[in-house]
């Protein structure tokens, strides 16, 4: 992200940001030729997030898509190390705008995916996302998520960020009603 609009979000200007994300999108286009490109899927991430802190949760979604179809174009399949990421920030936003149903089915995905290709820092982050979405869906399989989650988080130290912050999220979920 560039910096002016990376301070722009950091300052909560997320009107500007908003406008900022768009001008750069529509210069990306035009100079790759394609919206085809990792430029524009993280300009479009960068602005999905900022729609999303404005309320805009429609335009998020579409955004998000966006990003998805671009990243699977681009890297020949969903089931990568940066678009698993991509598929959870959907699902999360899915799951706060209470469409759990939608959201468990990105998640779910990720999950797949992550656990596929033995991407272990994504299977962190896409653990406590499927077990929300099972919860919210009253789903079964969070008893064999969360099992296949403990037993991956066993092969990182106890201080490493993605497994404290894995174990954090882990426990908000399973302390909801």
């Amino acid at each position: 992200m560039p910096s002016r609009i990376a301070s722009l979000v950091r300052l909560g200007k997320f009107d500007e940001a908003e406008t900022s994300f768009r001008e750069s999108i529509a210069v990306q286009v035009k100079a790759y030729n394609t919206r085809d490109h990792t430029d524009v899927a993280a300009s479009l991430h960068g602005l999905a997030n900022v729609l999303e802190s404005l309320g805009k949760f429609d335009e998020a979604e579409t955004s998000w898509i966006s990003v998805v179809e671009i990243e699977e174009r681009v890297f020949g399949s969903r089931h990568t190390a940066t678009t698993i990421p991509t598929l959870l920030s959907l699902a999360r936003l899915l799951l706060k705008t209470k469409r759990p149903v939608d959201a468990l089915e990105w998640s779910r995905e990720a999950w797949t995916a992550a656990i596929a290709g033995k991407l272990w820092l994504e299977v962190l982050s896409a653990g406590p996302v499927l077990i929300a979405c099972l919860a919210a869906t009253r789903g079964t399989g969070i008893e064999e998520v969360r099992s296949t989650l403990l037993a991956v988080l066993e092969r990182f130290p106890e201080q490493h960020p993605a497994r404290r912050r894995a174990l954090a999220e882990l426990e908000k979920v399973v302390r909801r009603p």
